[in-house]
Formats: C-alpha cells, sequence, structure tokens
C-alpha cells in the first residue's frame, strides 16, 4: 500500500481509507477520490493513462461502455456510486493534469528512476484466473532490468 511505504511512521486504519477514497459498505471505488486525497496531502499526481476524465464526469456509464465494454461498465455501475465519482472526476480534471495516453515501459522506468511510486490499475479477476473484471490498484516501486 502507497502510505505504508511512504509513511511507514504513521497508521492509517481500513475505515480511514474507506472514507477518504468514499467507498460505501458493500461497494468498489474508483480510485479518483482517493487520488484528490492524496493530491492535498501534497502528493504529487502524474497520471499516464488513457482514461478520459471530462468524457466520463460528462457521459457516465455511456462513457465506460465506449472505454471498457458492457461488462465491465455493468460491474462498474453495479458495484459503485456512480454520479459521485462523475462528480469527482470533474474535480480531478480541474485540478490534476493527465497525460492521456497509454504509458509505456520507458514512462515507468524514468519516473522510477526519478523517485516516483507507481500506482496501476488492473483486473484483480484476470490475476486469479477468474472470469469478469474486479479492478484493483497495485504498487510499483522498483523494476529489475
Amino acid at each position: 500500500m502507497l502510505l505504508g511505504y511512504a509513511e511507514p511512521e504513521r497508521f492509517f486504519s481500513w475505515e480511514m481509507l474507506d472514507k477518504v477514497s468514499g467507498k460505501g459498505e458493500g461497494l468498489w471505488t474508483l480510485p479518483i477520490q482517493f487520488l484528490l486525497w492524496l493530491h492535498k496531502r501534497g502528493y504529487e499526481i502524474l497520471p499516464i493513462e488513457i482514461f478520459d476524465y471530462d468524457r466520463f464526469a460528462q457521459e457516465g456509464r455511456e462513457y465506460l461502455v465506449g472505454r471498457y465494454g458492457k461488462e465491465v461498465a455493468d460491474a462498474q455501475v453495479m458495484h459503485s456510486d456512480l454520479l459521485a465519482e462523475q462528480t469527482h472526476a470533474a474535480t480531478f480534471s480541474r485540478r490534476i493534469s493527465c497525460k492521456q495516453r497509454v504509458p509505456m515501459l520507458g514512462d515507468l522506468r524514468s519516473l522510477l528512476d526519478q523517485g516516483y511510486l507507481h500506482m496501476v490499475n488492473v483486473n484483480a479477476n484476470a490475476l486469479n484466473d477468474r472470469p469478469g473484471y474486479a479492478g484493483h490498484v497495485v504498487l510499483l516501486i522498483g523494476y529489475e532490468d
């Protein structure tokens, strides 16, 4: 976890993390609200991703369907507060500059060499050889050539 790595002297309870990430009981959360909280705490956020925060803020589910397909969009709608996530996305796009493209290994290496960490979105179901989609974030702290 990013906070345990970056701030090992502090304790962050699951309840506190649920609050700052906007996680409702039994729901998933997109990382947007958590990233805004990190930014407010002074963390530098340098997103490189294909996700279009402006379009998601405006279009919601339809953007998710077009970007990821109906299965992923329906799973996200079923397991999250989509309207709240759209509001957070609008705030995110106003406050944080995003390079909207697929990140390359060179990007990861360069930023890691500069001391940045990477939060990488993955499909946890695919990693665990299960069907369907469940979004998850992993933390990259280094690499080997």
